[in-house]
């Protein structure tokens, strides 16, 4: 990193291990810290309301820089534990940014390219593979999509992607929802009442099925949201889940069909359907394909192929050039900056996070784990 660095306005403050967990910590202990101390010196301001001047700053930006795997998101947590504690005038004042360096470097045809995440990682070999292949749809006539317009069919069957991922954390199957599509509309509700599970289009059927019910028993009817308390399940009560991408799932199905295909095939494959068949042209070789659900997939390993990926686990695995070009270099890095919106909120989870209360922070992690990505074990 030092070797990477503009010397004229840019300096570098290695860190060693991890560092002190201030929350935890009594003042005495944080200071006897030389980790803390020589932060503390090295940024200018002193710590403490007595102390503390935001006037003395030494830099404009103060940049944490870690590894992308698990140990240096807990270091940078730390670092932004001991920043929101001690100096919190630097992050209202937008000085306390975080280094975003790749998680890939990929390699095709000696272009390379960094990328910071999986999503960006699967984009690539998508757009790379349409710009590879074609897809010939045969319908009657012979349809060819390619390049830009390959990319953009391509796109809507990366959101169906994403949404099957969405409905399989709701506990639902998009194969059963896109089965449910009724008069080109598809289930605004899941309801379970008395053990039987039905979909609802609607608000006014969700209102008319409370309204029954109420009359049947005589009685107020609870309606509980299935995903927040999934274990209240009683007579007196509807369990509900909410499809808020219903819409948006109603639409890219709509392009998807403008393009003469029925959205049934993308699980289901076309020769049990007695559909017209979809081929995949690559280096001369005509692929055909069962569904599109799979056409996905195989746009993706055209793309991958003669792609070389590498894997960065951390900052040591890179160069000073590899650093100087995707971390340092003002034209071409990319960072965030730290802002506290809400005050205390950030202070429950900075407290829960880094906190004494170990009970309380495995119930943070569990009810979290499932929305974690890139995660080096």
């Amino acid at each position: 990193a030092k070797q990477g660095r503009d010397r004229r306005t840019q300096a570098i403050l290695p860190l060693k291990g991890v560092i002190l967990n201030v929350e935890k910590a009594r003042v005495e202990k944080m200071l006897s810290n030389e980790e803390i101390r020589t932060l503390i010196s090295a940024i200018g301001t002193g710590i403490g309301v007595e102390e503390f001047d935001a006037n003395k700053l030494r830099y404009g930006k103060v940049i944490i820089m870690t590894d992308a795997d698990v140990d240096g998101a807990h270091i940078r947590t730390l670092l932004l534990t001991f920043f929101f504690r001690q100096m919190p005038e630097l992050i209202n004042k937008g000085n306390i940014y975080i280094a975003q360096p790749p998680l890939y470097k990929v390699t095709k045809k000696r272009k390379q390219k960094y990328l910071y995440d999986d999503k960006e990682l699967q984009k690539t070999m998508v757009s790379m593979g349409a710009d590879e292949a074609v897809v010939e749809v045969c319908n009657g006539e012979t349809k060819r999509l390619g390049g830009d317009k390959l990319k953009k069919f391509v796109s809507l069957l990366e959101k169906m992607e994403r949404y099957d991922k969405m409905l399989n954390k709701k506990g639902v199957s998009f194969k059963d929802y896109l089965g449910g599509r009724r008069e080109g509309r598809y289930p605004l509700y899941k309801v379970i009442y008395n053990g039987q599970e039905r979909y609802l289009y609607s608000d006014g059927e969700l209102n008319d099925l409370v309204k029954r019910h109420q009359k049947e028993k005589g009685s107020s009817i609870e309606i509980v949201e299935e995903d927040i308390e999934k274990g209240r399940n009683g007579e007196d009560s509807i369990r509900v889940t909410e499809f808020h991408e219903s819409k948006e799932i109603e639409n890219t199905v709509k392009l998807i069909e403008q393009e003469g295909l029925k959205i049934e095939t993308y699980f289901e494959e076309l020769e049990k359907r007695k559909l017209p068949p979809i081929n995949l042209i690559y280096n001369g070789n005509k692929m055909c394909i069962s569904s599109l659900c799979e056409l996905l997939t195989k746009v993706r390993e055209v793309g991958k192929s003669g792609l070389s990926i590498q894997r960065y686990k951390g900052l040591g695995e890179m160069n000073a050039d590899e650093l100087a070009a995707t971390t340092m270099n003002l034209s071409t890095r990319t960072l965030l900056k730290v802002k506290i919106e809400d005050g205390i909120k950030a202070d429950k989870i900075f407290s829960t996070l880094s906190g004494k209360d170990v009970q309380r922070r495995r119930e943070y992690i569990e009810t979290h784990a499932l929305d974690v990505k890139n995660l080096d074990v």
